[in-house]
Parts: C-alpha cells; structure tokens; sequence
C-alpha cells in the first residue's frame, strides 16, 4: 500500500468516527519536525461552530476565530509523520527521489494532500457524514495565496468562499466581481454563451476566460492609470522643489539635509508631535535601543514582554542546605541568563531591524510571556527532588511552549546525585530498561529516547520508584504532552546504602 492510501485511509477512518454534529472544517496542518525539511508531517483535527462562537472573544473577529487554526480546537485526531509513519515518509521521499532536493519535499508532501483531499470528497464520506461538503483545509501558521490557492484545488466547491477571503481579501474582491458579472448576464435579455467552468474534483479549472479577458482589461487600465499618476506627482514635485528653492534663502545657512535624518522620536501622549516643523532642529542624542524599549512600554502600553521566576531555598540551619542552596543559585542565574537571552530574541525578531525600532508592529506588540517555576517534587530523610518548570508563549504561535528540569540532592552533603550514583547497572543495562518501560507507554515511538536518558536534568524521584522525563515532542506528538518514564526499584540493581525512603547512617 502507498503512503498516499494509507493517510487517505487513516483519514477516512477518523472521520467516520467523529461524533460532533456541528463540525463545519476539518484541517491538515503541515510543517516540518523540528524545521527539518526531510520531516514533513501532517496533523489532522478539526473544528466545531461551538469552539468559534466560544474563541471569538480572544480573537480579533469572528473571521479570525473561524478560520485561524491559533483559535481551534486543536485536538490532532492523526500525525502522519512522527512515531512509526516517519519511516513511511522516509521511503516516500526515497520513492520520490527528494533526498537531493530537500526544498521540493514539503511542495511535494502537501501535492499529495490535496490529492488525498480531492480522493476524500470524490468518495462521497464527507456529504455521507455531515450530511454536506465541508473543506478540509490544508494550511501552514501563517495564511496567504498560496495556502487559498491549494485548498481551492483540493476542495473545489466545497471550500468556503470566507476562507479564501481570510486567506487572500484581494482574491475575494476578485470572486465578487466575478459573481456581479455573472448575475448581470442572467439578468441580459440575450446572454453571452460562455464556457462555464467548474471545480471538479480530478480537473480543476477555476479561471474562466471571461475572467482572463477582464484581467486584461484590467492590466490596461492599471497602466494608464499608474501613468497618469506619476504624470500628476511629477507636477506636484516639480513645483514643490521650485517652492523649496526660493525658501533657502530664508533658512539658516546651518541647517543641512542631515537634519532630516536625525532618530524618529518615540511619539508621547500629552505632547504635541514637532518632528514635521519647518523650524531648524539641534541635534538630537541618539536614543538607545533599550531606552526606546523602555518609552514604548511607559507611553503607549503596547509593548508586553512578560517574564517571572519563583524561587525556593532551604534553611540554612539544615545540613547540606548551604551546598544546595548554592547549586539552587546557579540554576536561577542560568534560567534569569536563559530569560534575558529569549527576550533580545525577541526584541530582535519582532521590534527592532539592524538596531531600528519598526513602525508598523501592528498585533505583535502583545508580544511575549516567559515564567519558570521552582518547585519541591520529593523529599524524604536524605534525598530531595527538585524541578524547574518553564513555559512561554509568543503570540502569533499556535500554542504557547513548556518543559521541565529535574535536580536530585544528597540532603546530608548537598551533592547533586545522578540515577547512576543509585544503581549497580550499567550504563546500556540501564538504557534497556528505560526502552522496555517507554515501549511500554508509547510503543509507536520504538523506544530510542532511551540513549538520551541519562542526560543530566532528565532525573528525578518518586516513592515508586526512579524517574526519566522527556518534554513534549520528545515522547509523541504536542497533544500527547510531556512523558514520565518511571520504573520500579526492583527493576534496578539498587545500591543498598542508596534506597530513597530507607533509613541510613548518612
């Protein structure tokens, strides 16, 4: 069986088992694993009018709601290329001869998703279903041409004509005009014979010579009207520089065109703006990048970079707590360091460009949260857990990001411990282990998370037993969460001066 029958049918099979009755689209959202070309996936879900009416609030207008996969539901029923079906994509790409063209992959992957679409809406299922054609949108993050020009040709007549308009506006205009020529031609006592064109499932053809011979009329038009245009500014120019000319004699001899390229001051509320009089100006001192930061944020309140850290200490009456304490230090500094670094990111990807505050910001102005989060996990007369808990979210982002670190002390020296300082196993003895246990809880995954299960901060305890933790995406998909691999003592050869919840001599 081909990779393709295989999503179709996998799809297919989703499909029918869904029991919402107001499901008005269904999605493929595609991207690449971890920005790797080679990694295509596909994940599918789908949305409900009851989530729309609900996420309107939080999104700039129903539209957005509708149609922006940031505000669905986001239930990812299948991912087609994570787990066992990456294999799958690895000899498709083989089939296809895409290894020496990594930028053709994903073009490739998502030819044939709509393929797989158009297949879908020829079988009928989705009209058997719902009891009418509902889209399947095949989209990226982000919504432009390209990604209405896809799902046309996949969906055809079944896609909603307001999601090529939250997609391409321009494309809507275009579609409504088309629809005014057609109802005026009804309306004709001796119409115009047309081919009249369709989008069909296995031919699509959705440009109608009647639209081909308007769009060159409408090409002419632009012409000569962009002609006439700068016929007009090049009289308005030209009198504004004879205008300038005679007014040099009135200015200063010290004011030069370098005046007009002093740093655009950051507008404040209360103060009339000055930054267009006609008055010589002094020389401005340039405003730094974290002092323009600091304006934006004080005067128009747009500016939302968000970050905390809540910490922990122990008593330092307590033996060990000074050495922990000491380690607990370096921790937060990293994670403050950490937080310092992702806000510059920040700054430098959405605000500034080459040190130069960007004017038109729009949305992302509400920018960014980063937190972290100390936190007790297990304590008992000698040892003690910690974790170290992080999240953020960027907006524009289809969900926000989160992950933990895990630290095991020695209460009595304070040493940080790893899980090999617990057991007598080996180092591959140990990573059988922790491959049974992760086969056992995600057996799709084939258990190769366990060569990293002895990275450091991986470790933690339980009154279970000893614990590997893997972050979300390290273990299956977003939906799938973060993963805790915890094992029983027993399946260790445990140390005997080294049991959490045994007394010693320490």
């Amino acid at each position: 069986m081909s990779m393709k029958e295989k999503i179709q049918q996998l799809i297919e099979q989703k499909i029918s088992q869904w029991q919402e009755d107001d499901i008005y689209a269904i999605s493929l959202y595609v991207f690449d694993e971890e920005d790797d070309p080679c990694r295509p996936v596909a994940v599918l879900g789908y949305n409900t009018e009851k989530h729309v009416q609900k996420s309107t609030s939080e999104a700039s207008n129903e539209q957005e709601a509708r149609w922006n996969y940031a505000f669905w539901l986001q239930n990812e029923e299948m991912c087609w290329g994570q787990g066992d079906t990456a294999e799958d994509v690895k000899e498709w790409i083989t089939e296809q001869d895409l290894w020496d063209s990594e930028d053709e992959i994903t073009p490739k992957f998502v030819e044939l998703l709509v393929a797989i679409v158009q297949d879908i809406h020829a079988s009928g299922l989705l009209k058997d279903k719902f009891g009418r054609e509902i889209p399947i949108l095949i989209h990226e993050l982000e919504y432009y041409e390209q990604i209405a020009q896809q799902n046309i040709e996949a969906n055809g007549e079944a896609l909603d004509r307001d999601f090529v308009s939250f997609c391409m506006p321009c494309m809507q205009e275009e579609q409504d005009e088309h629809q005014v020529s057609q109802n005026e031609m009804s309306r004709s006592e001796k119409p115009i014979t047309a081919p009249q064109s369709k989008v069909f499932h296995g031919d699509t053809a959705i440009v109608k010579q009647s639209t081909d011979m308007r769009k060159v009329a409408a090409l002419i038009i632009a012409i000569v009207l962009t002609m006439s245009l700068f016929w007009v500014l090049g009289l308005i120019l030209s009198g504004r520089s004879n205008k300038d000319h005679e007014d040099t004699s009135k200015q200063p001899e010290s004011f030069t065109e370098e005046s007009e390229e002093l740093p655009a001051s950051v507008p404040v509320e209360g103060k009339e703006d000055t930054s267009m009089s006609s008055e010589p100006k002094e020389a401005e001192p340039v405003i730094t990048e974290t002092e323009i930061v600091e304006k934006n944020a004080k005067n128009t309140g747009e500016l939302r970079i968000s970050t905390s850290i809540t910490k922990l200490w122990l008593n330092e009456d307590e033996k060990g707590a000074s050495e922990i304490n000491a380690a607990l230090k370096e921790i937060y500094e990293a994670a403050e360091a950490e937080m310092e670094a992702y806000n510059r990111e920040i700054l430098d990807d959405y605000l500034f460009e080459d040190g130069v505050l960007q004017e038109d910001l729009g949305e992302w102005l509400a920018i960014s949260t980063e937190n972290y989060v100390a936190s007790i996990e297990y304590v008992d007369e000698n040892y003690m857990c910690l974790s170290m808990n992080g999240d953020n979210f960027v907006a524009g982002g289809a969900h926000g990001s989160y992950w933990s670190d895990y630290y095991v002390f020695d209460r009595h020296t304070g040493q940080r411990l790893s899980l090999e300082d617990f057991v007598n196993d080996s180092t591959e003895e140990i990573k059988e282990i922790v491959k049974a246990r992760i086969l056992a809880v995600a057996p799709y995954s084939k258990g190769e998370q366990s060569e990293n299960a002895l990275e450091s901060n991986r470790f933690f305890l339980t009154v279970e037993g000893l614990g590997i933790h893997y972050d979300v995406y390290e273990i299956g998909d977003y939906a799938s969460g973060s993963c805790d691999i915890i094992i029983p003592f027993e399946l260790f050869d445990m140390k005997e001066d080294m049991w959490p919840g045994r007394t010693n001599n320490n």
